[in-house]
């Protein structure tokens, strides 16, 4: 990657995380989203990385997700199949 005067960058990765506020929506789905043109920042930061600064953030990211997966979702699971079971026997003795 190069930057507009056709230098190589020693840091070609760029991140920027802004904070802020909006008005929630829901969708069909039940996902939520936010209005367009609602947002009101609050703040942001920016980094630029090399590919192995980006290569170890993003792989400690996946380290949290995968001890996050084995830690609570069993337990999710386990309550949507009670759930799931609880609203098949309501509908047979309804």
């Amino acid at each position: 990657m190069k930057d507009s005067k056709g230098t190589v960058r020693k840091l070609p990765w760029y991140v920027e995380v802004e904070n802020g506020k909006g008005i929630p929506l829901n969708n069909s789905s039940g996902g939520t989203y936010m209005k367009p043109k609602s947002f009101i920042s609050a703040g942001k930061v920016y980094v630029n990385l090399s590919d192995l600064d980006l290569f170890n953030l993003l792989s400690s990211v996946s380290s949290y997700i995968d001890c996050w997966e084995h830690t609570i979702a069993p337990s999710l699971i386990t309550k949507a199949k009670n759930a799931v079971a609880a609203r098949q026997a309501a509908q047979k003795a309804a």
